[in-house]
């Protein structure tokens, strides 16, 4: 599952903490619920087919178009982002 935050409300370093919000009525609601981990993308201007993938919504975000590979705890990671 991938989503688009386009704000954050509060990051902190200790213990590292992202707050954002997703609404009840967004599709990857019901999937990130329930997850212990999420993995952040930083990303620029260089990675904007990254953020066109995790903007546009109805598509498969994991297909060949961007490279990516798997955690061994489960999450996806794009390769070659920012960070």
């Amino acid at each position: 599952m991938t989503l688009t935050a386009s704000s954050v409300t509060s990051v902190g370093t200790q213990p590292p903490l992202l707050l954002f919000s997703v609404s009840v009525l967004s599709s990857t609601a019901g999937v990130l619920a329930p997850t212990a981990t999420v993995v952040l993308h930083f990303l620029d201007a260089q990675d904007i087919e990254v953020t066109k993938l995790g903007a546009t919504s109805g598509i498969d975000r994991f297909t060949q178009t961007q490279t990516w590979t798997r955690l061994e705890s489960g999450e996806s990671v794009y390769d070659g982002v920012r960070a």
